[in-house]
């Protein structure tokens, strides 16, 4: 890989590490803030929905966008734009504006996701590309664990934690604007297919990448507002290390995943996941016994992650590549715009086991998609382009 390879690859890793820093800080921030004015834990889920519906609505544009402007000004408006948003959430305290600032903040966080996948998976080379999102994947979890940190050290009460979020999406302007002006166009993207032909011709990603990002955001938004006798700040320390536990995790799975069958992995990843959140409840307190629990659950989850992100690359090469990043973009958008609702209803429904239950049924759709991409594996299958 020449230098400038190296140094765009860079660039998208500061993108990423930014995004999911902002992300992992606001999803709890906004829970807790609404639930300080009174709304209830339906109405907070329906909110939080919001965010995603706009990532919906917007990830079919980017590979048409990708083609037209390239990925360098589309990587710099999103940031602009989610540097602006993010601190007018405390000068806007009204329910209503807050549904507002949730949509412009999710259409600019999908950009950053849609544009910084579809161009870590051109800069990786297929006998690496395991290695690779390890390094990606990491950066990104490094921002998931650092948001709920912020906040302990913050708390939730003031503008700071706004200010912090917004200051970081600028300053990542920096190392963007300074990347290769020639980077990543997607010129050649000029793939045909929705949400749904992708999701059919590679399933096995795009629901890896529904289940952890409904699970992530239903933890985050709602893990807070559950426990009973648990402190508000130990609980932002353990969503930390769930962050720091997927950090540590990245890249030893992208090596294991270049060496061994991936599916195995995948499979081997979600029953790791769906037991650790059954245990979960036990380990509520910022000692010892839930630190390493937390750090666990925070590597199986993020590994999962980390190889739907893989298994685009897998599946869609060329033409296909642009279509389904945004369509793997989308899913998680989906995901995310199902989970918050969801959990939120069952959480008012079976109060502190309703989270437990709404994450272990989502993580089980993981093994029958598991199982039909074994299936098909030994198959000829039609390159979606």
């Amino acid at each position: 890989m020449g230098h400038s390879k190296r140094f765009n690859l860079a660039c998208v890793i500061a993108a990423m590490f930014v995004v999911n820093m902002v992300y992992s800080l606001s999803l709890p921030l906004l829970a807790v803030r609404l639930d300080a004015m009174g709304i209830t834990e339906t109405v907070i889920g329906l909110n939080t929905a919001v965010q995603p519906l706009a990532g919906v609505l917007v990830a079919p544009f980017f590979p048409a966008l990708l083609s037209r402007f390239g990925a360098k000004p589309i990587l710099i408006t999103a940031l602009i734009l989610l540097g602006v948003v993010f601190p007018l959430f405390p000068v806007m305290e009204s329910l209503s504006g807050w549904f507002v600032l949730r949509a412009f903040a999710g259409a600019a966080a999908c950009a950053l996701w849609v544009v910084s996948e579809a161009w870590i998976h051109d800069l990786a080379e297929d006998h690496s590309r395991g290695r690779v999102i390890g390094i990606y994947a990491t950066a990104g979890s490094a921002g998931l664990a650092i948001g709920p940190l912020i906040l302990a050290l913050t708390g939730t009460a003031t503008i700071e934690p706004f200010l912090i979020g917004a200051g970081l999406c600028l300053i990542c302007l920096i190392p963007v604007m300074l990347a290769d002006g020639g980077s990543y166009s997607v010129e050649k993207s000029k793939g045909k297919g929705g949400l749904i032909a992708c999701l059919l011709f590679a399933p096995l990603p795009m629901v890896i990448n529904l289940v952890m990002s409904a699970s992530y955001e239903a933890t985050h938004a709602f893990l807070p507002l559950v426990p009973a006798g648990a402190g508000e700040k130990d609980i932002f320390l353990l969503l930390g290390l769930l962050g720091v536990g997927g950090m540590l995790s990245q890249y030893p799975m992208g090596w294991l995943a270049d060496r061994m069958n991936r599916l195995a992995l995948v499979a081997g990843l979600a029953l790791g996941e769906f037991l650790m959140i059954l245990g979960y409840q036990h380990f509520l307190t910022a000692e010892p016994a839930g630190i390493i629990y937390f750090l666990f659950w925070g590597a199986a989850g993020s590994a999962l992650y980390g190889m739907g992100v893989l298994l685009v690359g897998h599946f869609f090469k060329g033409h296909a590549l642009a279509v389904g990043s945004a369509a793997f973009s989308a899913m998680y958008n989906v995901g995310v715009l199902v989970g918050p609702s969801t959990a939120g209803v069952m959480v008012d429904v079976w109060q502190g086991d309703g989270l437990m239950l709404y994450l272990a049924g989502a993580v089980i759709l993981i093994f029958p998609a598991t199982a039909w991409t074994a299936m098909r594996a030994g198959r000829a299958t039609e390159k979606l382009v």
